[in-house]
């Protein structure tokens, strides 16, 4: 099975969004195979936060509505073993994408 790691600070507002609007256009494409995830890399990030008002009431204006407890926050930190699992890994900025490569760069460390 393939995977798509989309990261972004807290994994409450944009990495939601971009995680269930990709998932849609994989159904409609036929391609349910590829599994996605998300999850934060800020010092903030934590397990199980809500999926933000926010992010919730943009997808609610394009037909998707998320309920409040449909989605929970994953801290990358405390989950290092989703950027083994992931193809793909697509950050939302610059400073997301470096803080991805210290963590993998101390996962590689670690494990050999």
């Amino acid at each position: 099975m393939s995977g798509v790691l989309l990261v972004c600070h807290a994994n409450t507002c944009r990495s939601v969004m971009a995680h269930v609007l990709l998932e849609r256009m994989l159904v409609v494409r036929g391609l349910e195979d590829i599994r996605v995830r998300s999850a934060g890399v800020a010092r903030f990030a934590r397990d199980g936060m809500l999926a933000s008002l926010d992010a919730r009431l943009v997808l609610r204006e394009i037909g998707i509505h998320l309920a409040e407890d449909a989605f929970a926050s994953t801290d990358l930190r405390r989950h290092p073993e989703l950027l083994d699992d992931a193809a793909v890994v697509v950050t939302m900025t610059l400073e997301q994408k470096r803080a991805v490569g210290e963590l993998t760069a101390a996962s590689s460390s670690s494990s050999g």
